[in-house]
């Protein structure tokens, strides 16, 4: 089964992750008519090796070549000669299974493509599952279904990573037949096993189909006349989902109109948010306040509207297809460009519209007038096109993005902090938002450019494409549940480097509990992101206690427990991570109680630097309580801190429960887990503090009251529920 040049070829090859290196290097020659199984457990690495042989993964090092040429899985031809079976499952929603195939043989211009593709639904047992919805479909099935698309396409190079998983016995068999086939008719076969007793999967048996009348599968030639284009893959697939979902023109009027009026409901609540406020933050002052002057609040709410900005771009990626689109469209030998034209156009409109409706809504809030209000909007929208058009650019490298997400976290978190340079440089009651018409024609001419160049390079890599999907899917589904801690996890992308110059020595930690202490202060000192925003967060408190509406009462009260609250989900990233990896709880000789215990002392440490830091204005103004405010500030903090643990430990709601009406619709009653585990905690066990904020002066029974609760708290916090309980 030897042929004479290789077909795929690999030297001193490593593959990893970030700069971590999952195996030995890799040297391997495949030629076509060879047959070559890598074989090791779980976790050996089989998967990076192949992801890596296909130009899905960047190689840590070595070289990798197909055909004579290094692989570059952008290439269309590269794409039109290889044919990979991983564990990609995503599906059109509305899709059948056989128009999921005729997809990729259309896709690959393989002519009387229906044929193919029945041919195929025969062959590997899916024929009565042909008009069926792939997610309605068992795992075997689903499995089934990939390795025919495998087939349903010409290759010269089959690429597969365990085959043979969440196969029965004969179906192992017939696949092994099928690879055999493959090799005899000159396709180089490459495929990754953790069995070693399927590995060989009988490679030279002298009749390869024994009783079997069906015998080979046909070679498959692509012909030009029936490759689709991008467009034409693209309306295949739309069409097909129309055609499933039977909306008719009535129902596409009413799902119009649906939202028309979500948006008009949406743009109501946001303007009577937006007045609120302004009436608020520009409420008529005497000449002795201490105030921020509304240009002000409006420049540093829209440097911070900005980096959020820029920060949630990269993050999500502007460019991007579905994670059924990566599947299915992104194989093909389509030009990938024109692939995601239309993601691009989405973008760059999105950006635009975005930054244009939120400076408009913060020149609303800090008081601007009509006329302000429309160059304000027309400074986003230009600011809004940079913002998109550079994430779009720093998107195919993995690294600049991280760095820039980085970047736009601190610039986030330093935003109160210049602030409060402001305020103490006496320059809060004059600084303003430029808004000139040549500053806006200014970046309005940079993000065109920008934009332009962006559109140069949008062929991005299958591995990137993916991992877009993988985000983008991950977000939605957290915010469609509400559920603000998967939000964090889906839009949380490490702000630390994969390695570091030297590591600690830790030779000052003792005992277990030292331990936990050291590797959770580790996660929370290590990240810039998190430490700035813990240091912005008190700045905040601090600036805005120089708007009237924050000198006292209800609404300080509320902002002093949102950012301290805030400021203790951020260093709880200790709790989260154990909770989606309870075995990280298990490592030492620690009780359950202990643990948890232990992992509020970072949360409540970063809950009393805000505190203290923003009850500075509250002790100045009441001469002696200093000492008062302080001691009030630890327990408060614990309390906190205990929330924290408490929202990190939660279970994921349950979204089976009866509904509850509320004016945004029905809500499950699974989903008052959001608000019943961790927010609970904090607002009742703050209540003492909360009586000092209103009144103005804390007393030392309120003190002696609050450490009581904290106290309730951390015993609150450090319950561990039994296997199979509810609550």
């Amino acid at each position: 089964m030897t042929g004479d040049a290789p077909v795929l070829q690999a030297v001193s090859l490593r593959v990893g992750y970030g700069d971590v290196q999952v195996c030995a290097p890799v040297d391997l020659s495949l030629a076509a008519g060879e047959l070559l199984a890598v074989v090791g457990p779980n976790g050996s690495g089989k998967s990076t090796l192949l992801r890596a042989l296909l130009g899905l993964l960047e190689p840590l090092g070595g070289r990798v070549t197909a055909f004579g040429r290094e692989v570059d899985e952008r290439q269309p031809a590269f794409r039109a000669r290889v044919a990979g079976v991983l564990d990609d499952d995503a599906y059109f929603p509305a899709l059948t299974v056989r128009e999921h195939l005729v997809l990729t043989a259309r896709g690959h211009g393989v002519p009387r493509a229906g044929a193919v593709v029945d041919g195929l639904l025969d062959r590997f047992g899916l024929s009565d599952h042909a008009h069926a919805i792939p997610t309605s479909l068992s795992s075997g099935q689903r499995r089934r279904l990939l390795l025919a698309a495998g087939f349903a396409r010409p290759r010269e190079l089959l690429v597969l990573d365990e085959p043979e998983q969440r196969l029965d016995p004969a179906m192992r068999t017939d696949l092994a037949r099928l690879l055999v086939d493959e090799a005899r008719s000159g396709v180089a076969v490459l495929f990754a096993t953790h069995d070693q007793g399927t590995a060989p999967l009988d490679p030279e048996p002298q009749d390869p189909h024994p009783g079997d009348p069906r015998g080979p599968l046909p070679r498959l030639v692509a012909d030009p006349r029936e490759q689709l284009t991008t467009g034409e893959l693209r309306a295949l697939t739309r069409a097909a989902a129309v055609a499933r979902s039977g909306a008719g023109g009535l129902q596409l009027l009413t799902e119009v109109g649906y939202v028309v009026v979500s948006v008009v409901l949406a743009a109501g609540l946001l303007l009577g948010v937006s007045g609120m406020a302004r009436d608020v933050l520009v409420a008529p002052v005497t000449p002795t306040q201490a105030v921020l002057a509304p240009g002000t609040v409006q420049l540093l709410a829209t440097l911070a509207v900005l980096a959020l900005g820029a920060g949630l771009a990269v993050r999500l990626g502007p460019l991007g297809v579905s994670s059924a689109g990566v599947r299915w469209w992104v194989s093909t030998p389509v030009d990938r460009r024109g692939l995601l034209r239309a993601s691009w156009w989405r973008a760059v409109a999105l950006g635009v519209v975005a930054g244009a409706a939120a400076l408009a809504l913060v020149a609303q809030v800090s008081g601007a007038g009509p006329g302000q209000t429309l160059a304000d909007a027309a400074l986003g929208a230009a600011a809004g096109l940079v913002v998109v058009a550079g994430a779009g650019l720093v998107q195919p490298s993995a690294a600049v993005a991280a760095a820039t997400i980085r970047v736009a976290d601190v610039a986030l978190a330093t935003v109160p902090v210049l602030g409060g340079l402001l305020v103490v440089t006496g320059a809060a009651a004059r600084a303003s938002l430029p808004t000139s018409p040549l500053l806006v024609v200014a970046l309005a001419a940079a993000g065109s450019a920008l934009a332009v160049r962006w559109s140069a390079r949008t062929d991005l890599g299958a591995g990137m494409l993916r991992a877009r999907s993988a985000v983008a899917d991950h977000t939605g589904g957290a915010a469609l549940s509400l559920d603000v801690r998967e939000l964090g996890r889906a839009l949380g992308r490490a702000d630390r480097p994969a390695r570091r110059s030297r590591s600690a020595a830790f030779g000052w930690v003792g005992g277990p509990v030292g331990v936990l202490l050291a590797a959770d202060g580790a996660l929370l000192l290590r990240s810039p992101a998190a430490l700035a925003q813990v240091v912005g967060l008190g700045t905040l408190l601090l600036v805005a206690q120089q708007l009237p509406a924050f000198t006292g009462g209800p609404v300080l009260l509320l902002l002093v427990l949102a950012v301290a609250g805030r400021a203790a989900q951020v260093a709880a990233g200790g709790a989260r991570s154990a909770e989606l990896v309870p075995a990280l709880d298990a490592l030492l000789p620690l009780g359950a109680r202990a643990t948890r215990l232990a992992r509020t002392v970072w949360p409540a440490a970063a809950a009393l630097v805000t505190l203290v830091v923003g009850t500075v204005p509250l002790a100045t103004a009441g001469a002696g309580t200093e000492p008062l405010w302080f001691a009030l500030a630890v327990p408060a903090a614990a309390v906190l801190g205990a929330a924290a643990v408490r929202a990190a430990y939660r279970r994921p709601p349950n979204w089976a429960g009866p509904l509850l009406a509320t004016p945004a619709g029905g809500v499950p009653m699974g989903a008052l887990s959001l608000v019943t585990h961790g927010p609970d905690l904090a607002l009742l066990g703050t209540l003492p503090l909360a009586a000092a904020v209103l009144v103005g002066t804390p007393t030392w029974t309120v003190v002696g009251v609050q450490v009581a609760l904290a106290a309730v708290a951390l015993v609150v916090a450090s319950r561990v529920r039994a296997v199979g309980s509810g609550g």
